[in-house]
């Protein structure tokens, strides 16, 4: 985006995977209320956002975005995930992070633990999705419980 936001490249195929399903999978990892940040990292740079490359990923990050906020599990605060479209007006080139964060919780998995453990993440997730409320929008079976606690 060109002002520093952090963001993951995912390539897929539709044969194995829906978008639908990726979908699912996003809202299950991060904290889709906040504008400011994710869990204990604050700044705009950790918000949350999708970037679908067409017309139907649009309409269903956007239809699947919907969805989640009508569920309400989240109280009273609503879904602010951004859904931009590739290309959008003033991108500039995207750019690696250096290497000591690429994928870091794979080159340091006791290090990533523990900043995970203290994130609050985990608290997070299990007191949204209390009760077996694990799902997917895209229909699929629910995750188990504590199915992103680890990679």
């Amino acid at each position: 985006m060109g002002d520093g936001t952090r963001a993951v490249r995912v390539t897929y195929d539709p044969t194995v995977a829906s978008y639908g399903r990726l979908l699912g999978q996003f809202w299950r990892a991060v904290d889709p209320t906040r504008a400011d940040g994710q869990f204990d990292t604050a700044g705009a740079a950790y918000r949350t956002a999708i970037w679908p490359t067409d017309r139907r990923e649009v309409a269903s990050a956007l239809t699947s975005k919907q969805r989640l906020d009508e569920l309400g599990l989240f109280g009273d605060r609503r879904v602010v995930t951004e859904v931009v479209a590739l290309p959008f007006s003033g991108a500039k080139a995207y750019g690696f992070v250096e290497d000591s964060s690429q994928d870091f919780a794979k080159k340091n998995k006791a290090e990533y633990a523990t900043l995970l453990e203290a994130s609050g993440r985990n608290d997070w997730f299990a007191a949204t999705y209390k009760g077996g409320k694990m799902f997917l929008l895209d229909g699929a079976d629910p995750w188990p419980a504590g199915s992103f606690s680890s990679l």
